[in-house]
């Protein structure tokens, strides 16, 4: 994975909370399990191949199209003759709530928040279980010595505990859809 985009990932990462900077103060293993996991194709990272079939193949290396998304949808809709201010309307009624988006089905909102629809998915239909809060923590802290491992442990389930079920949804979600590309999952 190139450097550019291991910062992109890791800036998503810090955006999403506290805990993101705990991982990256603990040696960033996520982004270097991340890295490690890089899909053999050759992804361009821009709006013709997030419209195309190469989206899921792509996604993680692509930083899962995040800031990208909405740009691309409103070139798609500009395309297609619609008006910014309708566009704009249209965009703002899409709902970035996990339990709405589990279950959206129009096709500009579900582009336009596409990395929360994943990470809303990934966390399950429910949100995130404490089983896999359980599981990401242990996954978390696999390579660390005690005491470090109990007290990492320790504060970043209070740090998750801290968060809404939206935010913890949100931030769990994102992490295990990340795990995926390297064969790891967590059980509902």
């Amino acid at each position: 994975m190139r450097a550019d985009r291991v910062r992109s990932l890791g800036g998503r990462l810090v955006v999403a909370g506290g805990l993101a900077l705990l991982m990256l103060a603990s040696g960033g293993g996520l982004i270097r399990a991340a890295a490690a996991a890089e899909p053999a194709a050759e992804c361009a990272c821009d709006c013709p191949e997030f419209f195309s079939s190469k989206r899921e193949a792509c996604r993680s290396q692509c930083a899962n199209y995040g800031p990208l998304s909405s740009s691309c949808v409103i070139q798609r809709e500009r395309s297609r003759g619609r008006s910014d201010a309708e566009i704009e309307a249209a965009i703002k009624d899409c709902s970035t709530d996990c339990a709405v988006l589990r279950s959206e089905t129009r096709a500009i909102c579900l582009d336009a928040t596409y990395a929360l629809v994943v990470a809303c998915k990934a966390s399950g239909p429910q949100g995130a279980t404490d089983r896999q809060v359980a599981c990401y923590l242990d996954y978390l802290v696999r390579e660390l010595e005690e005491p470090m491992k109990s007290q990492f442990r320790q504060q970043s389930a209070d740090q998750l505990a801290a968060m809404d079920q939206q935010g913890r949804d949100l931030f769990v979600g994102s992490m295990l859809d990340s795990l995926k590309a390297e064969g790891f999952s967590c059980r509902p």
